[in-house]
């Protein structure tokens, strides 16, 4: 297969964690890639390592001029995955936490850019939106970040099953704490990995689930099914009160 008849896979957040593995992997089963990141350094590197047929674009999408250009270019090329990756989240109190930007890009750019892309989209294409294991419960001190990725939840779910007939597939991720640079940008103090699962293993589910093509969300670890169900067992009240012990400990 010549590159031009690969299928294109769009990945944002593609400069680390999540997003790298995930774009490393689609460049292993046979996409031509293009990362989505701010820093372009980083991106020309893995641009250079995954070799000829794959690009990148350098864009912060929490700027709306930036989100316009990548609207604009899956507009203009035949996208056959798109993978919603970037994101960002913030620890502590609410009223000190960066929450424009955040919604912006965690909310905003990511809606904008799954309803650009499902107007172009074909069957047998998918959307791959990332969310986390707190988009099912409230989460004190990261009220914000949890917030946001309940949005995508409800979201892609709502796409899954919209899109179905049409076979567009949409597959929300939601991955418990994963070893990368987020926590230490969201502003955790421990510098400690115990008990995260990592970013390869996170990638090789998800991918494995857009092979299936069956869930509408895949959770990747225990702890993630564990919040989901104790969302669904416990009172609100009491959730709130334990999730905001367990987040208090998570930060320091």
């Amino acid at each position: 297969m010549s590159q031009e008849e690969k299928p294109l896979a769009v990945v944002s957040g593609a400069s680390s964690g999540i997003g790298l593995s995930l774009i490393k992997q689609l460049a292993a089963r046979g996409y031509r890639t293009v990362g989505v990141a701010r820093r372009r350094d980083r991106l020309q590197q893995l641009s250079r390592s995954l070799g000829a047929g794959h690009s990148y674009l350098s864009l912060d999408l929490t700027r709306r001029a930036a989100l316009a250009e990548l609207c604009a270019y899956l507009r203009q090329h035949r996208v056959s995955l798109l993978v919603n990756n970037a994101g960002f989240g913030s620890y502590g109190e609410f009223a000190a936490s960066p929450c424009t930007d955040m919604l912006n890009l965690n909310v905003e750019a990511l809606a904008t850019l799954c309803h650009t892309f499902l107007q172009e989209a074909r069957a047998g294409d998918a959307l791959l939106n990332v969310a986390s294991a707190l988009a099912f419960v409230p989460a004190p001190y990261a009220a914000a970040y949890a917030a946001s990725k309940a949005f995508v939840a409800s979201l892609s779910d709502a796409l899954w099953y919209e899109y179905r007939a049409k076979d567009i597939y949409v597959l929300c991720l939601c991955p418990a704490a994963t070893v990368s640079e987020f926590h230490h940008r969201a502003g955790r103090k421990s510098k400690s990995s115990a008990g995260m699962q990592s970013a390869d293993e996170v990638a090789r589910l998800a991918l494995q689930a857009l092979h299936q093509r069956r869930q509408a969300s895949v959770l990747t670890s225990s702890r993630g099914k564990l919040l989901y169900a104790l969302a669904r067992l416990l009172p609100r009240r009491l959730l709130v009160q334990m999730m905001g012990k367990v987040m208090r400990r998570w930060i320091t």
